[in-house]
């Protein structure tokens, strides 16, 4: 047996103990190290305000990583030892329980999409689920602690292409937190200037500042003007990471012409409303609340080698950490809105 985060409904969080899920031919059992909390999805799914269908209870957690002990037969790609990211519980393993990937436990699994997809095994019918392609051996001089923010990472990288970034071009971040912090590093790595962020909290303004946002503005009564005194024309490109209509509706009033507004992440709005009194008559809104698999898994080689060149870090984002069985700790820490990553240890 080994202990699980498993929501049980909505509002309620509790560490059970199930079945150690078991190897197939396909997949590898993991021995977890460190968990992250996502603030945005497994606070969502916490609470019982994730969009689309969650069936309660549910093992909970997509961040984690932790060391293969046992590989199942055909597997190629992962070896004894190996540290991999994001394993996750099978859904069909667990007797009672739903899973939303339920990483956030002592063992979880990683399956080999290579081989499953030369096996001709890579569908719904075969239990396949796209993220096995995300999942990834962690190079050995990278330390897990390190490692950990590439969940966000890579996601937020992956999205760059599905938004149209561009060199040289503005953008502006709303929202302060990993997410948005994330956009602000990455985006000054790919060459866009000026890179701006907006939040309501000051220590997540300077912590921006301190990231290389070329400035930030607090999100009060003032933004908007603040915002068109300083790009008079407009931003290139601007992203929501906070996932609101009002936040949206801001947007739309500091777009440029033929510029692009990115929604990140899940809605908190189950419907989008806005209006374009103020807007230029040419702007476009894309809505990505999850990421693509492929281009998820394509980021994860770039973001190692950022990571072994000290261009990015960890450090720079992880604000707490407790032990697993201070779950609830952690939780409360995000949504008083201290802390930007908090990580869970299991071993």
């Amino acid at each position: 047996m080994m202990k699980a985060a498993v929501v049980e409904s909505p509002g309620k969080l509790s560490l059970r103990n199930i079945k150690i899920p078991e190897v197939d031919d396909y997949s590898a059992l993991v021995r977890m190290e460190i968990v992250a909390i996502c603030n945005s999805t497994d606070s969502k799914i916490k609470n019982g305000s994730f969009p689309g269908d969650i069936t309660y209870p549910t093992t909970l957690g997509h961040e984690g990583i932790g060391t293969v002990i046992k590989i199942g037969k055909k597997v190629k790609s992962y070896k004894v030892g190996d540290r991999v990211i994001n394993p996750q519980i099978v859904q069909s393993q667990i007797e009672g329980l739903s899973s939303t990937w339920g990483t956030m436990a002592e063992y979880s699994l990683v399956f080999d999409h290579n081989v499953m997809k030369s096996d001709k095994i890579n569908d719904a019918e075969h239990g396949y689920d796209g993220v096995y392609e995300t999942q990834k051996v962690i190079p050995a001089n990278i330390p897990s602690r390190q490692a950990i923010l590439l969940a966000t990472w890579r996601e937020v990288y992956s999205s760059f292409k599905d938004f149209g970034f561009q060199q040289g071009k503005s953008l502006l971040i709303f929202g302060g937190g990993p997410v948005g912090l994330s956009f602000v590093t990455l985006a000054k790595l790919y060459g866009m200037k000026p890179v701006c962020l907006t939040t309501r909290s000051q220590w997540k303004m300077d912590r921006a500042k301190s990231l290389g946002a070329d400035e930030v503005f607090p999100a009060d009564e003032n933004l908007l003007l603040e915002l068109n005194k300083y790009c008079s024309e407009g931003f290139n490109f601007i992203v929501d990471a906070v996932g609101s209509n009002d936040v949206i509706n801001k947007a739309i009033q500091v777009i440029s012409f033929n510029g692009t507004i990115g929604v990140y992440g899940t809605l908190s709005e189950q419907e989008l409303r806005f209006g374009i009194k103020n807007s230029p008559f040419n702007w476009q809104l894309i809505v990505h609340q999850f990421p693509d698999y492929a281009k998820e898994a394509a980021a994860h080689e770039p973001l190692c080698e950022y990571i072994e060149q000290e261009k990015i870090s960890s450090k720079d984002y992880i604000t707490h950490e407790y032990p697993f069985e201070m779950i609830e700790k952690g939780f409360e820490m995000v949504e008083k809105n201290q802390a930007l990553k908090v990580l869970l240890h299991l071993q």
